[in-house]
């Protein structure tokens, strides 16, 4: 039985004397996505940076899988990382750069290129193969690096923001991504400051606030709706904890502009009521109009006006 993709106690990271996170403690324990969400500058970069073992934690221990990440090369190949910035390599081509991310796993050259090929043909982005970095736009870098993280068929991937230069129809793909690679069993942490991205994708919610963990648990916790989402992260990041109950979304009252204006609806008659109707009304003749007249002084004499009114 694999242990549990992630364990975490007393995490802590300091740059001289700059608190960048401070007692962290979460354990995952079966596959899911998680959304780690914070304000900028909240940790949420040194937090996966730390988990894949990039930097060295100050205090506390982390273990993916059962083993620290920078202990055992064993873990490398469980792990993806996909970081903020895209690093490629510029005098490589697309296809090269994912043949030589394939390579850092151990896999061979032969290998690395026929699983390349495949993740670009999958995800329509095949054309781009021979291409260099330079000559991509930012969010074909983007998804060229993030299926890069993808070539050893990782357990647990750590994605840093993403979807972030991305335009509407690459992120719908990478939605569908992410929901097929957790539907195989694959653990998810996801920095984000998307609320879309927590509601449509993330089960866990761990929000992060100046390098402290403020808040762990179902996504569904926080809300159902985007607005309500919002809200309660506006309450975690004031310091404010939840609001109890959860606000329901605001009546449309509180909107005039969403209000529709509909007309009245004239009450509706039986037709031979209708027809008496219709024939009293032309029976009666119309009012005569009547005249009213006003004066005004002026300083050159009185000045008479005359209005006709139904």
């Amino acid at each position: 039985m694999m242990s549990p993709p992630i364990t975490c106690q007393g995490l802590s990271k300091r740059f001289g004397n700059v608190i960048a996170l401070e007692s962290v403690s979460f354990d995952v324990n079966s596959p899911c996505v998680i959304g780690l969400v914070g304000p900028n500058g909240s940790g949420k970069s040194t937090l996966l940076r730390l988990l894949m073992g990039a930097i060295k934690p100050s205090s506390g221990e982390v273990h993916l899988f059962g083993r620290s990440p920078r202990e055992s090369r064993l873990n490398h190949t469980n792990v993806g990382y996909l970081s903020a910035a895209d690093r490629m390599f510029a005098e490589l081509t697309v296809l090269e750069n994912m043949i030589y991310r394939g390579r850092m796993y151990g896999m061979d050259s032969k290998q690395s290129a026929a699983v390349a090929a495949r993740l670009l043909r999958e995800r329509n982005l095949y054309a781009l193969r021979d291409r260099r970095p330079d000559t991509l736009s930012t969010g074909q870098r983007r998804q060229v690096s993030l299926l890069s993280t993808l070539m050893h068929e990782p357990k647990l991937l750590l994605l840093d923001e993403p979807t972030t230069g991305i335009d509407i129809m690459a992120i719908t793909q990478i939605y569908q991504l992410m929901t097929e690679l957790c539907a195989d069993n694959c653990t998810i942490v996801l920095a984000t400051h998307h609320l879309e991205e927590l509601v449509t994708l993330c089960q866990r919610t761990v929000a992060l606030h100046d390098g402290q963990l403020v808040h762990d648990s179902p996504t569904e916790e926080l809300g159902t709706s985007r607005a309500q989402v919002r809200d309660s992260l506006r309450y975690l990041f004031l310091g404010r904890g939840l609001p109890e109950p959860i606000r329901p979304p605001r009546p449309a009252a509180v909107f005039p502009s969403a209000i529709a204006h509909k007309p009245e609806t004239p009450p509706q008659f039986p037709h031979a009521m209708r027809l008496e109707l219709e024939e009293e009304s032309a029976s009666q003749p119309a009012p005569a109009p009547k005249t009213i007249e006003s004066t005004y002084e002026t300083p050159r004499g009185p000045i008479r006006f005359q209005e006709s009114r139904s």
